[in-house]
Order: C-alpha cells, then sequence, then structure tokens
C-alpha cells in the first residue's frame, strides 16, 4: 500500500507539472457560463465580487455576510478538479466536481442543494453528471501525459458545460 501511495503522489507530481504552465482559471471559466447561462434562462443576475464573505474554506461560508437584495444566493462550490482514472476503469477522464446551494438570503437557510460530476464520475447525463467527450479519455497515464493540451482542453470544457446544465436543473428543480 505505501509503494501504491508513493506511485500516485509520484504521478500527481508529474502531472501537476506539467498542466502548471497552462494556467486554467476553471473558476472564473465558470462564473462566466454560468453567469450567461442564468441571463439564458430569464434569471436576474448578479455575480457578488470584492466581498468580504467570512470564510476560509468554501464549505465554512458565512452567508450573513452576504451583502445582497437578490431572492436567493446560488453557491457553487469545486470539490475536485483534475483528472482522474472511475472506479473499475483503466481510462482516466477529465474529472470536475462542484456542489450547488441555493440559500435563502433572508434567513440563510437552504433551499435546495446537489452535487454535479463532469468527467470520471459521471456515466450518463443526468441532473448529477456530466459525461466528458470521448476525445478526454486515455488508456493510461503515460498516454495522458503525452497529450497534455488535450488534457487541459477536456478540463476546460467542464465549466462550458456546467453553466448551463448548473441553470436548467435549477429551472427544473425551481420553476
Amino acid at each position: 500500500h505505501v509503494i501504491h501511495s508513493a506511485s500516485i503522489s509520484s504521478k500527481n507530481d508529474a502531472f501537476g507539472k506539467k498542466m502548471h504552465e497552462y494556467n486554467l482559471a476553471l473558476g472564473n471559466d465558470l462564473v462566466q457560463s454560468l453567469e450567461q447561462s442564468l441571463l439564458a434562462e430569464k434569471y436576474e443576475v448578479v455575480v457578488l465580487r470584492g466581498q468580504d464573505m467570512g470564510f476560509v474554506d468554501p464549505s465554512d461560508f458565512d452567508y450573513k455576510k452576504v451583502s445582497t437584495d437578490a431572492d436567493v444566493i446560488l453557491h457553487v462550490i469545486f470539490k475536485d478538479a483534475g483528472v482522474d482514472s472511475p472506479h473499475r476503469s483503466l481510462s482516466y477522464k477529465p474529472r470536475l466536481n462542484v456542489d450547488v446551494n441555493i440559500i435563502s438570503p433572508l434567513n440563510q437557510e437552504t433551499i435546495d442543494d446537489w452535487s454535479i460530476d463532469y468527467g470520471a464520475n459521471a456515466s450518463k447525463l443526468d441532473n448529477g453528471n456530466i459525461p466528458a467527450d470521448a476525445k478526454y479519455a486515455w488508456p493510461s497515464f503515460e498516454a495522458m501525459m503525452d497529450k497534455i493540451p488535450i488534457v487541459a482542453e477536456g478540463l476546460q470544457q467542464g465549466p462550458k458545460l456546467l453553466g448551463p446544465h448548473i441553470a436548467r436543473t435549477l429551472r427544473e428543480r425551481n420553476p
């Protein structure tokens, strides 16, 4: 088990070094995609920027510090980002996992919440899953490392697909 852990750590380090030069802004990409998608769904949207939200960890968010007159707060949190080999698979695929929380600004209570997996853990398209295009799957770690520009492209597809998916799901779950 120690050898297996060392191998994973070594792979993570090698992957991280190669991806570092691509300077992916997945969070910013998701905000832009989500804003455009919510507007297309006829929601009024205000992106809160530059406010002290009172958190160090996104899972420990202090909604009382949010200054807004909005009907709800939509809070999307990245849980995982990278490339992973799904359970019972030898293929490597992009992976973005987010939690979506709909919060009442009046009492900070959760109105709705769900998770969405893009890529590695998503086997079918539904409210909680968005499969990655098959061109973003690699049969081995070595094959993936030889295709880093395509790996970066596969990761960048995640926010582009997550934004509209979240907006549609929000409309379906909260008409």
